[in-house]
Parts: structure tokens; sequence; C-alpha cells
């Protein structure tokens, strides 16, 4: 619940055209791990992709770095590590913001094939109604 409130401020935050209230990095972090190892791995999601893809997501200011796995049946999300097609790294709360689908990907520093990052976000929309 921490997630979704916090990210119903920010949302009413960008409404008013407003700065956004920092986000301390070990709860961006946490946040991070929730949308990949939880969020995206439930069955039914919309991010799938064959052949096979994988995208590092590393935080570059808290503890973060994992490795998500891209198949046709799903999503597996482990534990960082090199070899992955793609890697994106920013500050926790940039990465955070990113990939709960609040900011873009200016200043984030990503290496290897950007394909696999337009895959996920392409697939990967957080919005409430």
């Amino acid at each position: 619940q921490a997630h979704e409130t916090t990210v119903h401020r920010i949302d009413a935050e960008l409404a008013a055209g407003g700065s956004l209230t920092t986000i301390d990095a070990p709860f961006a972090a946490d946040g991070v791990d929730e949308l990949l190892a939880c969020f995206i791995t439930r069955r039914g999601g919309r991010l799938r992709a064959d052949p096979p893809r994988s995208l590092r997501v590393r935080c570059t200011d808290a503890a973060g770095d994992w490795l998500v796995a891209i198949g046709p049946d799903g999503v597996e999300t482990t534990p960082g590590r090199d070899g992955a097609e793609c890697t994106v790294a920013a500050p926790a709360a940039d990465l955070y913001l990113a990939l709960w689908s609040r900011r873009d990907l200016d200043g984030l520093d990503v290496a290897g094939d950007r394909a696999v990052l337009d895959l996920f976000l392409d697939k990967v929309h957080v919005r409430w109604s």
C-alpha cells in the first residue's frame, strides 16, 4: 500500500504542475523490487518475448540489482548479474518513477540493446483508474 499511495501522491504532484517530493533511495529501491519481483511476474501479464530477452535493472545509490528474464510464457526476476542484453542503471528514485510510468528515461544510463527496455516500457503500464 505504501507504493500505491506514493504513486498516487506523485500523480497529484504532476497534475498540480509542481515539483515532486523527494523519494528516499531505499524506499524507491523497494518499490522497484515490488514492480520487478511481484507485479510483472504475475500470471496474465502482457510482458512476453519469443525469443526470450533479458533486462538488468540496477540502482546506483541503493541496494538493488535485478535480472528480468522475459520469455514466451512470462517473466522471471532474479538478482541481477552481468550478461543481460540491456542494462538500465540510475538512482533508485529515477528508476522508480520511470518503471512505474511516471517519467521518461532522460538521464538514465541505458547500455546494450535498447529494444529490450522499449519492450518492457511498451508492455508494462502502471495506471490506476
